[in-house]
């Protein structure tokens, strides 16, 4: 189906309630990418209301994964609450419709609920739901307001205990969300700000321990930097406060970090001091730490803030390392400089570091536009390991594929060929027989 103003709708809407459930499934789906592609298209509203009185599973779940309309969602997600039925499809319905992106997201001036779902469904998901329904829900990519509640504890979050409260910090920091800021031209992004300074205060005030710090690291690993807040007084206590904490099992999460030699901790406090080590006070911002400071932790502040060059770019990476390279990862000029981006690439090991610093120029590009490409030919070596490879089965689709549009072509030109020959042959006959004729 053509989704578009030119079909009528009736046209649309009878030609879906004539199609099998497959079929409509398919066009459901069609519809929904095209939805978050054009993001002022026209409501079809009147269409998915007229499916939903079609008693079909398979509809039903297109609908709920892929439909726009709330009120279509809300009777879906209504009836999938209800006791009895089948228990595993009416928990599906519930899952499309906590992941679908496309119900409206209500914002500050209207209810406190999400998506399809009203304030009370909302809070009985965020306080019973299960662990898939809870990472459906804050795994939305249309869920940036539900984010910014979470982090500033605001209601359904603000009476959760701690351990799943934790455990809903380490489910979104999947989100797509946490990276996007939407500035107008009349305003700039309150809700990416919002976010952003609830994430900030979260590193202030959760309690100290292993499970705190392990649902951070994963929230900072993946925000962009350029969106970081920064601080309104020195962080030198918020990073004190974590470089106190001491447990043996820190370092069983070694699998996933690899980012650096320093403990689970140490990089942790690192990160934290990269991404939050510039102060915004008196309106003025100031760079906490410097390049000579005896505390490796300051100086993480400062390489994350200040872009050096030359002598002093050489001399912080022989004096700090991997330690240097990661703390820079977080430094929003990074992508535009580079000489350090050619230190990076030739110094930096290991995987996880490499996939950290291709979301970097990613992020970079996304935030700025323009493309950033690797710096050596040895960055771009890196950056080809983690493009996806066409299998030998593949490639010879393609090459076929290539055959047949090349067949095709020459198929066309011998056609055009033949029919002017044919139309020469037709002019010379009639010229002949009109010379015989007269």
């Amino acid at each position: 189906m053509t989704w578009d103003r030119e079909a009528p709708q009736v046209i649309k809407k009878m030609r879906l309630m004539s199609r099998s459930p497959e079929g409509v499934y398919q066009e459901l789906a069609e519809y929904g990418a095209h939805y978050l592609e054009n993001r002022y298209l026209y409501s079809v509203e009147e269409l998915e209301l007229a499916l939903l009185t079609r008693p079909d599973r398979l509809i039903h779940l297109g609908l709920a994964q892929y439909g726009t309309s709330k009120k279509v969602g809300q009777a879906l997600y209504k009836d999938a609450c209800a006791p009895g039925g089948d228990t595993e499809y009416k928990q599906a319905i519930r899952l499309a419709v906590l992941a679908n992106p496309r119900f409206p997201v209500s914002d500050y001036s209207s209810d406190s609920g999400f998506g399809a779902l009203t304030a009370e469904q909302l809070a009985n998901v965020v306080k019973e739901g299960d662990t898939d329904e809870l990472n459906a829900m804050v795994t939305n990519p249309g869920g940036r307001v539900l984010l910014s509640r979470l982090f500033n504890r605001k209601e359904p979050f603000d009476d959760v205990p701690m351990e799943r409260y934790l455990l809903l910090l380490r489910y979104c920091a999947a989100n797509p969300g946490l990276t996007v800021e939407e500035d107008y031209e009349d305003s700039p992004d309150f809700v990416a700000w919002d976010l952003q300074k609830g994430l900030l205060n979260l590193v202030k005030t959760l309690p100290v321990n292993e499970a705190s710090l392990e649902a951070l690291y994963r929230l900072l690993l993946n925000i962009n930097p350029n969106h970081a807040s920064n601080p309104d007084e020195d962080p030198k206590p918020m990073l004190e406060r974590w470089k106190k904490l001491e447990s043996k099992r820190l370092n069983e999460h070694r699998e996933y970090l690899n980012h650096t030699s320093l403990g689970f901790r140490d990089e942790f406090v690192c990160l934290v001091a990269s991404l939050y080590g510039q102060v915004h006070a008196d309106k003025e911002f100031k760079v906490v730490g410097s390049l000579d400071d005896p505390d490796q932790v300051m100086r993480c502040c400062y390489y994350g803030h200040t872009t050096l060059k030359g002598k002093e770019l050489q001399e912080a990476y022989e004096r700090d390392k991997d330690v240097f390279i990661f703390a820079t990862m977080q430094n929003i000029s990074m992508p535009s400089k580079p000489e350090v981006r050619a230190l990076i690439e030739k110094e930096m090991a290991g995987m996880q570091m490499i996939r950290l610093y291709h979301k970097r120029l990613k992020q970079s590009q996304e935030r700025w536009g323009g493309e950033v490409k690797p710096a050596t030919e040895w960055g771009a070596g890196l950056m080809e390991d983690l493009l996806p490879k066409t299998s030998d089965e593949q490639q010879r689709i393609q090459a076929l594929e290539k055959q047949i549009d090349s067949v095709s072509r020459q198929v066309k030109v011998v056609s055009s060929l033949a029919q002017w020959s044919l139309i020469g042959v037709v002019v010379i006959l009639v010229i002949v027989l009109r010379k015989w004729v007269f």
